[in-house]
Protein backbone atom coordinates (compact mmCIF):
# COMPACT_ATOMS: atom_id res chain seq x y z
CA UNK A 1 0.00 0.00 0.00
CA UNK A 2 2.84 2.39 0.91
CA UNK A 3 4.54 1.53 -2.38
CA UNK A 4 1.42 2.54 -4.28
CA UNK A 5 1.18 5.76 -2.29
CA UNK A 6 4.82 6.62 -3.00
CA UNK A 7 4.36 5.86 -6.69
CA UNK A 8 1.26 8.05 -6.84
CA UNK A 9 3.05 10.87 -5.05
CA UNK A 10 6.00 10.63 -7.47
CA UNK A 11 3.69 10.85 -10.47
CA UNK A 12 1.89 13.83 -8.96
CA UNK A 13 5.16 15.66 -8.25
CA UNK A 14 6.39 14.99 -11.79
CA UNK A 15 3.14 16.34 -13.22
CA UNK A 16 3.31 19.46 -11.06
CA UNK A 17 6.94 20.02 -12.12
CA UNK A 18 6.00 19.84 -15.79
CA UNK A 19 3.18 22.32 -15.22
CA UNK A 20 5.59 24.69 -13.49
CA UNK A 21 8.07 24.48 -16.38
CA UNK A 22 5.27 25.09 -18.88
CA UNK A 23 4.00 28.23 -17.16
CA UNK A 24 7.51 29.59 -16.65
CA UNK A 25 8.50 29.13 -20.30
CA UNK A 26 7.08 32.49 -21.51
CA UNK A 27 9.72 34.27 -19.45
CA UNK A 28 12.57 32.02 -20.48
CA UNK A 29 14.96 32.76 -23.31
CA UNK A 30 14.00 29.59 -25.17
CA UNK A 31 10.28 30.33 -25.13
CA UNK A 32 10.23 32.20 -28.42
CA UNK A 33 11.50 29.17 -30.30
CA UNK A 34 9.09 26.79 -28.62
CA UNK A 35 6.19 29.12 -29.27
CA UNK A 36 7.08 29.20 -32.94
CA UNK A 37 6.90 25.41 -33.05
CA UNK A 38 3.46 25.51 -31.47
CA UNK A 39 1.98 27.98 -33.96
CA UNK A 40 -0.26 26.67 -36.75
CA UNK A 41 -3.07 27.72 -39.06
CA UNK A 42 -5.93 26.22 -40.98
CA UNK A 43 -3.44 24.82 -43.50
CA UNK A 44 -2.29 22.20 -40.99
CA UNK A 45 -4.39 19.54 -42.72
CA UNK A 46 -2.15 19.91 -45.77
CA UNK A 47 1.20 21.10 -44.45
CA UNK A 48 3.28 19.00 -42.09
CA UNK A 49 3.70 21.90 -39.66
CA UNK A 50 4.11 25.60 -40.11
CA UNK A 51 6.92 26.49 -37.74
CA UNK A 52 10.28 24.86 -37.32
CA UNK A 53 12.68 26.64 -35.00
CA UNK A 54 16.40 26.44 -35.73
CA UNK A 55 18.50 27.06 -32.63
CA UNK A 56 21.60 29.16 -33.13
CA UNK A 57 25.05 27.91 -32.21
CA UNK A 58 25.26 30.44 -29.42
CA UNK A 59 22.08 29.09 -27.81
CA UNK A 60 20.00 32.03 -29.02
CA UNK A 61 17.46 32.18 -31.81
CA UNK A 62 19.87 32.07 -34.74
CA UNK A 63 20.51 35.15 -36.87
CA UNK A 64 17.03 36.73 -36.84
CA UNK A 65 16.53 35.57 -40.43
CA UNK A 66 13.30 33.92 -41.49
CA UNK A 67 12.50 31.74 -44.52
CA UNK A 68 8.85 31.77 -45.67
CA UNK A 69 7.81 29.08 -48.15
CA UNK A 70 4.81 28.85 -50.48
CA UNK A 71 4.45 25.91 -52.80
CA UNK A 72 3.43 22.42 -53.78
CA UNK A 73 4.88 19.00 -52.94
CA UNK A 74 8.33 20.04 -54.17
CA UNK A 75 8.62 22.55 -51.34
CA UNK A 76 6.43 20.86 -48.74
CA UNK A 77 8.05 20.44 -45.34
CA UNK A 78 7.05 16.80 -45.01
CA UNK A 79 10.00 14.74 -43.91
CA UNK A 80 11.42 17.48 -41.71
CA UNK A 81 11.83 17.23 -37.97
CA UNK A 82 8.20 18.12 -37.33
CA UNK A 83 7.21 14.78 -38.89
CA UNK A 84 9.70 12.31 -37.59
CA UNK A 85 7.90 9.34 -39.13
CA UNK A 86 8.76 10.51 -42.63
CA UNK A 87 12.34 11.15 -41.59
CA UNK A 88 12.58 7.51 -40.53
CA UNK A 89 11.19 6.42 -43.89
CA UNK A 90 14.01 8.29 -45.57
CA UNK A 91 12.46 11.13 -47.53
CA UNK A 92 14.52 13.67 -45.65
CA UNK A 93 14.06 17.42 -45.59
CA UNK A 94 12.91 19.43 -48.58
CA UNK A 95 15.31 21.91 -50.18
CA UNK A 96 13.69 24.80 -48.28
CA UNK A 97 14.71 23.20 -45.00
CA UNK A 98 18.31 23.00 -46.16
CA UNK A 99 18.17 26.60 -47.38
CA UNK A 100 17.02 27.64 -43.92
CA UNK A 101 19.89 25.78 -42.27
CA UNK A 102 22.53 27.09 -44.67
CA UNK A 103 21.57 30.74 -44.12
CA UNK A 104 21.38 30.09 -40.36
CA UNK A 105 17.75 31.16 -40.22
CA UNK A 106 15.89 31.67 -36.96
CA UNK A 107 12.64 30.20 -38.26
CA UNK A 108 11.14 28.40 -41.22
CA UNK A 109 7.49 29.16 -41.95
CA UNK A 110 6.05 26.84 -44.60
CA UNK A 111 2.60 27.06 -46.17
CA UNK A 112 3.45 24.56 -48.91
CA UNK A 113 0.88 21.80 -49.33
CA UNK A 114 0.62 18.45 -51.06
CA UNK A 115 -1.75 15.59 -51.62
CA UNK A 116 -1.56 13.00 -48.80
CA UNK A 117 0.11 9.76 -49.83
CA UNK A 118 -3.00 7.85 -48.75
CA UNK A 119 -5.00 9.54 -51.53
CA UNK A 120 -3.25 7.39 -54.17
CA UNK A 121 -4.21 5.06 -55.83
CA UNK A 122 -7.84 5.74 -54.84
CA UNK A 123 -7.39 9.24 -56.30
CA UNK A 124 -5.13 10.13 -59.23
CA UNK A 125 -1.87 11.97 -58.52
CA UNK A 126 -2.25 15.72 -58.14
CA UNK A 127 -0.86 18.63 -56.19
CA UNK A 128 -1.26 22.28 -55.31
CA UNK A 129 -1.60 24.50 -58.38
CA UNK A 130 -0.79 28.16 -58.82
CA UNK A 131 -4.35 29.42 -59.29
CA UNK A 132 -7.12 26.94 -58.58
CA UNK A 133 -9.78 29.21 -60.10
CA UNK A 134 -8.47 28.04 -63.48
CA UNK A 135 -9.46 24.48 -62.65
CA UNK A 136 -13.00 24.88 -61.31
CA UNK A 137 -14.94 24.33 -64.54
CA UNK A 138 -14.97 21.75 -67.38
CA UNK A 139 -12.92 20.40 -69.00
CA UNK A 140 -10.47 20.80 -66.11
CA UNK A 141 -12.73 20.40 -63.08
CA UNK A 142 -10.25 18.45 -60.97
CA UNK A 143 -10.05 17.39 -57.33
CA UNK A 144 -6.83 19.40 -56.96
CA UNK A 145 -8.90 22.53 -56.34
CA UNK A 146 -9.27 21.43 -52.70
CA UNK A 147 -5.56 22.09 -52.11
CA UNK A 148 -4.57 25.66 -51.19
CA UNK A 149 -3.18 27.56 -54.15
CA UNK A 150 -0.61 30.35 -54.05
CA UNK A 151 -3.11 33.11 -53.26
CA UNK A 152 -4.64 31.08 -50.43
CA UNK A 153 -1.24 30.38 -48.91
CA UNK A 154 -0.15 34.01 -49.15
CA UNK A 155 -3.40 35.27 -47.61
CA UNK A 156 -2.91 32.82 -44.76
CA UNK A 157 0.55 34.25 -44.21
CA UNK A 158 -0.58 37.88 -44.39
CA UNK A 159 -3.43 37.35 -41.95
CA UNK A 160 -1.52 35.37 -39.35
CA UNK A 161 1.99 36.73 -39.05
CA UNK A 162 3.84 39.77 -37.77
CA UNK A 163 7.02 40.73 -39.63
CA UNK A 164 8.40 43.21 -37.13
CA UNK A 165 10.42 40.62 -35.18
CA UNK A 166 12.66 39.66 -38.11
CA UNK A 167 15.43 41.75 -39.60
CA UNK A 168 15.48 39.69 -42.79
CA UNK A 169 12.97 37.49 -44.60
CA UNK A 170 13.72 35.20 -47.54
CA UNK A 171 10.58 34.21 -49.43
CA UNK A 172 10.47 31.06 -51.55
CA UNK A 173 7.82 30.08 -54.11
CA UNK A 174 7.68 26.69 -55.79
CA UNK A 175 4.68 26.26 -58.09
CA UNK A 176 3.99 25.04 -61.62
CA UNK A 177 4.89 21.34 -61.60
CA UNK A 178 1.30 20.19 -61.09
CA UNK A 179 -0.06 22.89 -63.37
CA UNK A 180 1.95 21.50 -66.28
CA UNK A 181 1.15 17.92 -65.27
CA UNK A 182 -2.57 18.57 -65.77
CA UNK A 183 -2.42 21.14 -68.57
CA UNK A 184 -0.51 18.69 -70.75
CA UNK A 185 -3.73 16.71 -71.24
CA UNK A 186 -5.79 19.65 -72.51
CA UNK A 187 -6.34 21.21 -75.90
CA UNK A 188 -3.18 22.92 -77.13
CA UNK A 189 -4.62 26.44 -77.32
CA UNK A 190 -6.43 26.19 -73.99
CA UNK A 191 -3.31 24.83 -72.29
CA UNK A 192 -1.23 27.75 -73.59
CA UNK A 193 -3.72 30.33 -72.36
CA UNK A 194 -4.00 28.71 -68.94
CA UNK A 195 -0.21 28.51 -68.64
CA UNK A 196 0.10 32.22 -69.38
CA UNK A 197 -2.70 33.05 -66.94
CA UNK A 198 -1.08 30.99 -64.17
CA UNK A 199 2.32 32.66 -64.64
CA UNK A 200 0.82 36.16 -64.69
CA UNK A 201 -1.15 35.33 -61.55
CA UNK A 202 2.03 34.10 -59.85
CA UNK A 203 3.79 37.39 -60.57
CA UNK A 204 0.77 39.35 -59.31
CA UNK A 205 0.98 37.42 -56.03
CA UNK A 206 4.70 38.15 -55.83
CA UNK A 207 3.84 41.83 -56.21
CA UNK A 208 1.31 41.48 -53.39
CA UNK A 209 4.05 40.08 -51.16
CA UNK A 210 6.35 42.91 -52.16
CA UNK A 211 3.69 45.52 -51.38
CA UNK A 212 3.17 44.01 -47.93
CA UNK A 213 6.93 43.91 -47.37
CA UNK A 214 7.20 47.60 -48.32
CA UNK A 215 4.35 48.56 -46.00
CA UNK A 216 5.98 46.74 -43.10
CA UNK A 217 9.22 48.66 -43.68
CA UNK A 218 7.40 51.98 -43.86
CA UNK A 219 5.72 51.28 -40.52
CA UNK A 220 9.08 50.62 -38.86
CA UNK A 221 11.31 53.65 -39.57
CA UNK A 222 15.03 52.99 -39.82
CA UNK A 223 18.02 55.19 -39.07
CA UNK A 224 19.20 57.35 -41.96
CA UNK A 225 22.51 55.52 -41.91
CA UNK A 226 20.91 52.10 -42.26
CA UNK A 227 20.25 50.65 -45.69
CA UNK A 228 16.80 49.61 -46.87
CA UNK A 229 16.45 45.80 -46.63
CA UNK A 230 15.94 44.12 -49.97
CA UNK A 231 12.94 41.98 -50.87
CA UNK A 232 14.48 38.54 -51.37
CA UNK A 233 12.63 35.83 -53.29
CA UNK A 234 13.78 32.37 -54.35
CA UNK A 235 11.98 30.78 -57.32
CA UNK A 236 13.35 27.52 -58.73
CA UNK A 237 13.02 27.12 -62.47
CA UNK A 238 10.29 24.62 -63.34
CA UNK A 239 11.26 20.98 -63.88
CA UNK A 240 9.68 19.01 -66.74
CA UNK A 241 7.18 16.58 -65.10
CA UNK A 242 7.62 14.00 -67.88
CA UNK A 243 11.04 13.16 -66.43
CA UNK A 244 9.53 12.15 -63.08
CA UNK A 245 9.06 8.37 -62.66
CA UNK A 246 5.37 8.81 -61.88
CA UNK A 247 4.64 10.24 -65.33
CA UNK A 248 4.86 6.71 -66.71
CA UNK A 249 3.90 4.59 -63.71
CA UNK A 250 1.03 6.60 -62.20
CA UNK A 251 -0.41 8.87 -64.89
CA UNK A 252 -3.74 7.68 -66.30
CA UNK A 253 -3.62 6.47 -69.88
CA UNK A 254 -5.37 8.87 -72.28
CA UNK A 255 -8.34 7.68 -74.32
CA UNK A 256 -6.43 7.77 -77.57
CA UNK A 257 -3.12 5.83 -77.72
CA UNK A 258 -1.64 8.42 -80.08
CA UNK A 259 -2.10 11.16 -77.47
CA UNK A 260 0.44 9.58 -75.08
CA UNK A 261 3.30 11.08 -77.08
CA UNK A 262 1.30 14.24 -77.72
CA UNK A 263 0.80 14.87 -74.00
CA UNK A 264 4.47 14.31 -73.31
CA UNK A 265 5.46 16.69 -76.09
CA UNK A 266 2.96 19.28 -74.85
CA UNK A 267 4.27 19.02 -71.28
CA UNK A 268 7.80 19.72 -72.49
CA UNK A 269 6.63 22.72 -74.52
CA UNK A 270 4.47 24.13 -71.71
CA UNK A 271 7.35 23.79 -69.24
CA UNK A 272 9.61 25.80 -71.55
CA UNK A 273 6.85 28.35 -72.10
CA UNK A 274 6.29 28.68 -68.33
CA UNK A 275 9.99 29.20 -67.58
CA UNK A 276 10.50 31.70 -70.38
CA UNK A 277 7.40 33.75 -69.57
CA UNK A 278 8.13 33.76 -65.84
CA UNK A 279 11.72 34.88 -66.33
CA UNK A 280 10.74 37.67 -68.72
CA UNK A 281 7.78 38.86 -66.63
CA UNK A 282 9.78 38.88 -63.42
CA UNK A 283 12.61 40.68 -65.19
CA UNK A 284 10.25 43.44 -66.29
CA UNK A 285 8.74 43.61 -62.81
CA UNK A 286 12.17 44.02 -61.21
CA UNK A 287 13.21 46.71 -63.68
CA UNK A 288 10.02 48.74 -63.16
CA UNK A 289 10.77 49.70 -59.55
CA UNK A 290 14.48 50.12 -60.25
CA UNK A 291 13.48 52.91 -62.65
CA UNK A 292 11.02 54.27 -60.08
CA UNK A 293 13.80 54.57 -57.52
CA UNK A 294 15.94 56.52 -59.99
CA UNK A 295 13.09 58.98 -60.55
CA UNK A 296 12.50 59.33 -56.80
CA UNK A 297 16.12 60.32 -56.25
CA UNK A 298 16.03 63.11 -58.82
CA UNK A 299 15.47 66.71 -57.77
CA UNK A 300 12.10 68.36 -58.31
CA UNK A 301 11.39 71.29 -60.61
CA UNK A 302 12.43 73.81 -57.93
CA UNK A 303 15.80 72.19 -57.54
CA UNK A 304 14.93 70.73 -54.16
CA UNK A 305 15.82 67.15 -53.50
CA UNK A 306 12.79 64.92 -53.04
CA UNK A 307 13.14 64.02 -49.37
CA UNK A 308 9.59 62.76 -48.86
CA UNK A 309 9.90 59.71 -51.09
CA UNK A 310 11.68 56.82 -49.45
CA UNK A 311 13.53 54.42 -51.75
CA UNK A 312 11.63 51.24 -52.51
CA UNK A 313 13.19 47.98 -51.34
CA UNK A 314 15.36 46.42 -54.00
CA UNK A 315 13.88 43.31 -55.59
CA UNK A 316 16.36 40.45 -55.29
CA UNK A 317 15.01 37.51 -57.31
CA UNK A 318 17.06 34.32 -57.15
CA UNK A 319 15.95 32.22 -60.11
CA UNK A 320 17.65 28.87 -59.57
CA UNK A 321 18.13 26.55 -62.57
CA UNK A 322 16.69 23.40 -61.01
CA UNK A 323 16.14 21.53 -64.33
CA UNK A 324 19.80 21.87 -65.29
CA UNK A 325 20.90 20.36 -61.99
CA UNK A 326 18.58 17.36 -62.35
CA UNK A 327 19.30 16.85 -66.06
CA UNK A 328 23.06 16.86 -65.41
CA UNK A 329 22.58 14.13 -62.81
CA UNK A 330 20.45 12.02 -65.16
CA UNK A 331 22.84 12.43 -68.10
CA UNK A 332 25.87 11.74 -65.89
CA UNK A 333 24.28 8.52 -64.68
CA UNK A 334 23.31 7.37 -68.19
CA UNK A 335 26.74 8.12 -69.65
CA UNK A 336 28.46 6.27 -66.82
CA UNK A 337 26.28 3.22 -67.44
CA UNK A 338 27.20 3.37 -71.13
CA UNK A 339 30.89 3.97 -70.40
CA UNK A 340 30.84 7.25 -72.32
CA UNK A 341 31.35 10.96 -71.68
CA UNK A 342 30.47 14.21 -73.42
CA UNK A 343 32.31 17.44 -74.20
CA UNK A 344 31.03 19.04 -71.00
CA UNK A 345 32.70 16.35 -68.92
CA UNK A 346 29.53 14.53 -67.96
CA UNK A 347 30.13 10.81 -67.65
CA UNK A 348 33.61 11.23 -66.20
CA UNK A 349 32.45 11.68 -62.63
CA UNK A 350 30.78 9.28 -60.25
CA UNK A 351 27.03 9.43 -59.80
CA UNK A 352 25.92 9.23 -56.15
CA UNK A 353 22.76 7.38 -57.18
CA UNK A 354 22.08 3.75 -58.01
CA UNK A 355 18.97 4.85 -59.90
CA UNK A 356 17.76 8.09 -61.45
CA UNK A 357 14.67 6.54 -63.07
CA UNK A 358 13.14 4.41 -60.31
CA UNK A 359 11.89 6.01 -57.08
CA UNK A 360 12.81 4.75 -53.64
CA UNK A 361 9.18 4.49 -52.51
CA UNK A 362 7.05 2.16 -54.65
CA UNK A 363 3.84 0.18 -54.33
CA UNK A 364 4.69 -3.41 -53.52
CA UNK A 365 4.15 -6.48 -51.41
CA UNK A 366 7.61 -7.16 -49.98
CA UNK A 367 9.70 -5.25 -47.43
CA UNK A 368 6.78 -2.92 -46.85
CA UNK A 369 6.49 0.07 -44.55
CA UNK A 370 3.46 2.18 -43.77
CA UNK A 371 3.16 5.86 -44.70
CA UNK A 372 -0.12 7.74 -44.14
CA UNK A 373 -1.96 4.43 -43.88
CA UNK A 374 -0.57 3.15 -47.20
CA UNK A 375 1.80 0.20 -47.35
CA UNK A 376 4.70 0.79 -49.72
CA UNK A 377 8.02 -0.76 -50.57
CA UNK A 378 10.90 1.40 -49.34
CA UNK A 379 14.35 0.93 -50.83
CA UNK A 380 17.18 -0.13 -48.49
CA UNK A 381 19.12 3.14 -49.00
CA UNK A 382 16.92 6.16 -49.85
CA UNK A 383 19.96 8.41 -50.25
CA UNK A 384 21.00 6.36 -53.29
CA UNK A 385 17.88 7.30 -55.29
CA UNK A 386 17.35 10.58 -57.11
CA UNK A 387 13.58 10.39 -56.57
CA UNK A 388 11.87 9.59 -53.28
CA UNK A 389 8.54 8.70 -54.90
CA UNK A 390 6.98 9.00 -58.33
CA UNK A 391 6.92 12.80 -58.32
CA UNK A 392 9.29 14.15 -55.67
CA UNK A 393 13.05 14.26 -55.23
CA UNK A 394 14.80 12.35 -52.48
CA UNK A 395 16.79 13.64 -49.54
CA UNK A 396 20.20 13.66 -51.24
CA UNK A 397 19.03 15.82 -54.14
CA UNK A 398 17.02 18.13 -51.89
CA UNK A 399 20.04 18.69 -49.66
CA UNK A 400 22.28 19.66 -52.57
CA UNK A 401 19.61 21.90 -54.12
CA UNK A 402 19.03 23.69 -50.82
CA UNK A 403 22.76 24.28 -50.37
CA UNK A 404 23.16 25.51 -53.96
CA UNK A 405 20.27 27.95 -53.57
CA UNK A 406 21.73 29.18 -50.28
CA UNK A 407 25.00 29.75 -52.10
CA UNK A 408 23.49 32.02 -54.75
CA UNK A 409 21.56 33.91 -52.06
CA UNK A 410 24.70 34.50 -50.00
CA UNK A 411 26.63 35.62 -53.08
CA UNK A 412 23.82 37.94 -54.15
CA UNK A 413 23.49 36.29 -57.57
CA UNK A 414 20.12 37.88 -58.24
CA UNK A 415 18.21 38.11 -61.49
CA UNK A 416 19.51 40.99 -63.58
CA UNK A 417 22.32 41.59 -61.11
Amino acid sequence: MRLHQRLGASILLTFLSLLTIFFLLPTAGVSAGLQRIALGTSLDQYAGGLWTWVKGKDGKNGSNVRVVVFGDSWADGMGMGVEEGREVLGRGRCWAGWLCEEVNCSALLSFAASQPSAAYPASPPTGAVTWKQLYTSPPVNLAMSSLPDLATQIQEYLSSQSDSAFEKTIFAISFGFWDIYHLAGLDYGLAQNMTDAAVNHLVSQVNLLYTHFTEVLSNHPRNESSSVPSFQLVIPKLFDPTLAPGWISQRSMPLSPSSVAEQQKQAVYLTERWNSLLENTLGSWVAADANANNVANETDTDGNENQATLPLPRKDIFYYDLPQYILDIIIEHQLEDAGQSDAAGLGTGESPFVSVAEPCLRDGAEDEKEEDGVWNTVCPDPSAYLFWDGFNLGGTANAEIGMKIAGIVKKGMRMGG
